[in-house]
C-alpha cells in the first residue's frame, strides 16, 4: 500500500524524497492550489544538509544558495563582536593516506559548509522539482484529508479526500508549478499503510488525533519584518565604524543589533543584489 503524505512544504517534500528514495509507494497532497512565494526560513544548515544528503547531495544547495560564514552581534549599529561559525573553508576528499591523516587532526574541517543562505521557496521547489525528475512522483494540490480512521483488519488507514475551496489570498503569492497534478474535484477514499502529518500548525493530522498544540500569545512580545534592499551611503553612521559592515551589510553574516526600541535583526537576502530582511523586536513601540 501507498503511503500518504499530508502537506508539501519542507517536511512533507523531505518525507516523500526519502520514502521514494527507499522504493517506499508515496502519494504526497497539499491543500494550497500552488507553492507561495514567500519565505520564513532563510537558511538551511549543515545539519539539514547532512540529512538531505543521501537523498539530494549538498552540491545541489551550493548554487542558489550563499555560505553562511558568522553573525555579527552590535548595539546601536556600532559593531563589537562576531560569532564565526567555521574557521576553515568545506573540505574536498583527501587524495591519500597521509593527508588524510593531517586532515583528521585539523580542527573545525568539514565537507558541509556551516550553513546556506537560501529561501525557503527556493527549497520547497527544489525538492519539489526533485521528487519529480528522480521518482515521477507529483504534488496534489487543492486537495484536503478531511478524515481519517485506522482500519486494524487490514493494517492500514482510511482516508477522506476532498477539493479545497478556492479562496482568494493576496498574501499567498501564488504561481502554479509544473511539478502539481490536477487536484481532486470529488470526494475520495483512499486505503494507505501508513499517513503522515506535515501540515503544519492547523495540521488535520493532528486534530484528527486529539492531540494539542500548546502555545500562547503573548501581546507585548511583537515583531515587525519588511524584505527590502538597501543603496549604501558612506558616512550616514553617526558611530566610528569598527567595519565595513556598519555602514554595508555583509552578505554572509546577518547582524543583531541593540537599539533604543527594541532589537533589530538585518539578514542577507540571496537571489536580488542589496538585498535584506529586517526584523524588528517592537514590543511596545509596535
Amino acid at each position: 500500500m501507498t503511503v500518504l503524505v499530508v502537506g508539501a512544504g519542507p517536511v512533507g517534500l523531505t518525507a516523500a524524497n526519502s520514502l521514494a528514495h527507499f522504493g517506499v509507494p508515496v502519494r504526497i497532497i497539499d491543500s494550497r492550489a500552488a507553492p507561495t512565494q514567500l519565505s520564513k526560513a532563510l537558511v538551511i544548515w549543515r545539519r539539514s544538509l547532512h540529512t538531505l544528503d543521501p537523498v539530494i547531495p549538498f552540491e545541489s544547495w551550493m548554487p542558489p544558495g550563499r555560505q553562511v560564514v558568522g553573525v555579527n552581534l552590535a548595539d546601536s549599529g556600532s559593531i563589537f563582536a562576531a560569532v564565526n561559525m567555521d574557521t576553515l573553508p568545506p573540505q574536498t576528499a583527501p587524495a591519500d593516506a597521509a593527508t588524510a591523516t593531517a586532515t583528521a587532526a585539523a580542527p573545525c574541517q568539514h565537507m558541509l559548509p556551516p550553513g546556506l543562505f537560501i529561501t525557503q521557496a527556493q527549497i520547497e521547489a527544489g525538492l519539489e522539482q526533485h521528487l519529480q525528475d528522480k521518482f515521477n512522483i507529483k504534488v496534489q494540490r487543492s486537495t484536503a484529508l478531511e478524515s481519517f480512521t485506522v482500519d486494524e483488519e487490514v493494517g492500514g488507514v482510511r482516508c477522506v479526500l476532498g477539493p479545497t475551496a478556492p479562496a482568494h489570498d493576496p498574501a499567498a503569492n501564488t504561481t502554479p508549478s509544473a511539478n502539481s497534478t490536477p487536484s481532486t474535484t470529488e470526494h475520495e477514499e483512499v486505503l494507505v499503510s501508513h499517513l503522515i502529518g506535515c501540515d503544519g500548525a492547523r495540521s488535520a493530522v493532528r486534530k484528527g488525533l486529539g492531540i494539542p498544540f500548546p502555545g500562547y500569545s503573548d501581546p507585548d512580545n511583537r515583531f515587525l519584518m519588511m524584505d527590502c534592499t538597501y543603496e549604501y551611503q558612506p558616512g550616514i553612521n553617526s558611530n566610528r565604524p569598527r567595519s565595513e559592515a556598519e555602514g554595508k551589510p555583509d552578505p554572509s553574516r546577518p547582524m543583531a543589533s541593540t537599539s533604543a526600541v527594541g532589537l533589530i535583526l538585518s539578514i542577507p537576502l540571496v537571489g536580488t543584489p542589496g538585498a535584506i530582511r529586517l526584523v524588528w523586536n517592537a514590543g511596545e513601540h509596535c
